[in-house]
């Protein structure tokens, strides 16, 4: 049995979430949030995770309203799917990520004008992707 390390990636057009996992224990566990500038800078991060990682593969989210049609980050994820795919000698796993957010505890938080705002840890996000993909194999 070969044991292959995966990067999970949470993909948004602020931050893309990053976690990691192998396919001995199954386990996904979160790892990094990026800031994102633009594509070019987030793929340069991810190629330099996967070389530290030794990873072998990258599962990625892609965003679908709950009956399947696209979301509106679903083309966005998937040109940046494509650019990764060009970018990186590894495998581009897509995972459907529909419901991904209600197993995410968020994060509440207050913001200056007093509005409570509540968010999803990225990184987190990326650790349910990746997991969702694990237990499919």
């Amino acid at each position: 049995m070969t044991i292959e390390t995966i990067l999970g990636i949470d993909y948004g057009l602020k931050r893309v979430g990053v976690a990691t996992g192998n396919t001995l224990t199954h386990s996904a566990e979160p790892l990094t949030v990026i800031q994102r500038d633009d594509d070019t800078q987030v793929i340069r991060v991810i190629a330099q995770l996967a070389r530290d990682w030794q990873a072998h593969a990258v599962a990625i989210g892609v965003p679908r309203h709950p009956d399947g049609t696209p979301h509106e980050m679903t083309a966005a994820c998937l040109a940046f799917i494509a650019q990764l795919r060009h970018a990186l000698n590894l495998n581009v796993i897509e995972v459907d990520e529909r419901y991904t957010s209600a197993v995410i505890p968020s994060k509440t938080t207050r913001k200056a004008n007093g509005k409570v705002r509540s968010a999803i840890q990225d990184d987190q996000a990326a650790a349910v992707i990746l997991q969702q993909h694990l237990s499919s194999l």
